[in-house]
């Protein structure tokens, strides 16, 4: 909560820039990297890069330098802008809680990597790949015995889908088969 307090405070009169990583001994879940590209007075102004698609950007934003920085700050504030801090601080609040809660959406892939590279599953025939789709569910079912949360690969599910969805494949009882030539 006191992150997205932070957050908040970063907006008031900026509603572009973005919260930094904590700093003075609070953790984040997945460590983030950047730069910092100057100081003023409380402020950082720093440069991390974003990924947009297969696009990696630079953004820059500022962000309040330290607890202290923050502690001096707030007596400053008039009434307006302290609001605008509050309404921020609950908007990033509202925000993390969503984010916290919202199942990572794993991208539709159909490519596995076998012996250090890159192959998608798709470039096989049908006729080949569908036996080896069997064997993965199958492997997956006997793992279940013993490791209920067992999951199987995102591309291997991808791929099943797709040989159902373009007719190249048939599923009947969990098994796909090859679909009959038209």
């Amino acid at each position: 909560m006191f992150f997205a307090f932070l957050y908040s405070l970063s907006m008031v009169g900026n509603p572009t820039s973005l919260s930094g990583p904590p700093k003075a001994g609070m953790e984040t879940p997945i460590a983030r990297k950047f730069e910092e590209v100057k100081v003023t007075g409380n402020y950082h102004t720093i440069v991390v890069e974003m990924k947009d698609g297969k696009e990696t950007k630079k953004v820059q934003y500022d962000r309040i330098k330290s607890p202290d920085s923050l502690k001096s700050i707030l007596p400053t504030l008039n009434a307006e802008a302290l609001a605008e801090v509050y309404d921020a601080y609950c908007y990033g609040v509202d925000l993390a809680a969503r984010a916290s809660n919202r199942e990572a959406s794993a991208p539709e892939t159909t490519i596995v990597r076998f012996k250090g590279k890159e192959v998608d599953l798709m470039s096989f025939p049908a006729e080949k790949l569908i036996p080896a789709i069997n064997a993965k569910y199958a492997a997956l079912a006997a793992e279940k015995l013993l490791n209920p949360d067992a999951k199987l690969a995102t591309a291997y599910a991808t791929a099943r889908k797709r040989l159902v969805e373009s007719g190249a494949a048939l599923e009947k009882n969990g098994t796909l088969t090859v679909a009959p030539k038209k």
